[in-house]
């Protein structure tokens, strides 16, 4: 029998040692590289749980705590700004709606959303550039045109207001009954300048469409006296 000699014995299970030693190195590194991924992706499925059941504090908090570490994630940003819209938090929905763009400037969901928060935490420029921008990015959405309107008229920009109600009313299907109630703001704001004519040819539209629209009739009468 070829036994090994000291010497070889001694290299050959120190190789082996040395190869178990690594191997362990390399388990050790898996495992606390792993977990830590393992845990946040848990967090992260839990705070979904908790906003679709519409506990959107505890869905707030699991968040926060997972984008610590993934700071990048594009959709679990866009879940916390919505917690933070559902509770009220209306400063910490902007500012995140905002690091959302940072990750995807040129959605325009994103956009909107920055858009409406914007307005909502008194910065009305802010507000229009961004919905200006969404409607860039996907042109003939029928509610990135309708909120810019609302914006403009709220901010009297009456110019700027009238030109997308008309574009709301161009993106409207065709007999839709809630064109009454475009034709009645646009009659509205010619009756705030006092445009009378213009006014009392939208509210006898907004009749064209709903015969029985009190506000409208009553708004027509005052128009044409």
């Amino acid at each position: 029998m070829d036994y090994l000699s000291p010497k070889k014995s001694f290299i050959r299970y120190g190789a082996i040692l040395a190869l178990l030693a690594v191997a362990a190195m390399v388990a050790y590194y898996i495992i606390a590289y792993s977990a830590p991924h393992v845990v946040s992706k848990r967090v992260k499925e839990r705070s979904y749980e908790a906003y679709k059941a519409g506990d959107f504090d505890k869905a707030k908090t699991g968040l926060e705590d997972y984008l610590k570490d993934y700071d990048n994630d594009f959709e679990a940003r866009s879940t916390l700004a919505t917690c933070y819209i559902q509770l009220g938090e209306t400063e910490k929905a902007f500012s995140e709606a905002e690091t959302v763009l940072g990750l995807r400037p040129l959605d325009p969901d994103a956009l909107y959303r920055a858009g409406c928060l914007a307005f909502d935490v008194k910065r009305p420029e802010d507000a229009i550039a961004y919905l200006e921008k969404a409607i860039a990015a996907k042109p003939n959405t029928l509610q990135y045109h309708y909120r810019l309107a609302d914006v403009c008229t709220e901010i009297k920009n009456y110019r700027r207001a009238l030109n997308e109600w008309e574009n709301v009313l161009d993106l409207l299907p065709r007999g839709e009954p809630h064109a009454a109630e475009i034709h009645k703001k646009i009659g509205d704001i010619y009756m705030g300048i006092g445009v009378t004519r213009k006014a009392a040819v939208s509210y006898r539209k907004a009749l064209a469409v709903n015969p029985d629209d009190a506000y409208a009739k009553e708004r027509l009468s005052k128009a044409v006296r």
